[in-house]
């Protein structure tokens, strides 16, 4: 089975995250949320210091959720969101 991942931030640990999931076999990155208007639009992987995985990030909620994710990976600092 191979479960769908949304990846929700892209700081520190969201970028780690990104990297695990992308080299998982069974998990699928079908979705990431950014903070910022600058990581808008850009490819989860170029964010996460990898290739491009196909995958570009959104500030839209509601997008990721329509997507049915079986999963979502929170990695967002709360309060220090500018830190993304």
């Amino acid at each position: 089975m191979t479960y769908r991942v949304v990846g929700w931030s892209t700081g520190g640990v969201g970028r780690l995250a990104i990297r695990a999931v992308a080299r998982r076999p069974d998990l699928e990155l079908v979705g990431v949320w950014v903070h910022s208007e600058e990581k808008e639009g850009v490819d989860a992987g170029t964010l996460a210091g990898i290739d491009p995985v196909g995958i570009a990030a959104t500030r839209d909620a509601d997008v990721l959720l329509a997507l049915e994710p079986d999963c979502i990976c929170y990695s967002a600092s709360g309060e220090q969101q500018d830190a993304e």
